[in-house]
């Protein structure tokens, strides 16, 4: 079980990484990134967002059983989160 804000959502047993990896694909993929932050502070972050490129949604949605929809909108309230 997860709560990110007022969200719920229940992914299968194990399928939390898959989660997180289809919120990542969603942040990445909507530009929705701190790139200066990444490039200063992190190391791998390219092979990292490469290896979130190359998952395809269906193993996301089938290993984390959550929606699309719901991973979308997690991303979003994410991305529109102070920091």
């Amino acid at each position: 079980t997860l709560f990110i804000d007022s969200q719920y959502v229940q992914p299968h047993i194990g399928g939390d990484i898959a989660l997180l990896v289809g919120v990542a694909k969603v942040l990445l993929d909507r530009q929705a990134i701190d790139k200066d932050f990444l490039r200063e502070s992190t190391e791998g972050f390219e092979a990292f967002a490469a290896r979130v490129h190359a998952t395809e949604w269906s193993e996301i949605l089938g290993q984390s059983g959550v929606t699309r929809s719901e991973i979308e909108q997690i991303a979003e309230t994410y991305a529109k989160a102070k920091r």
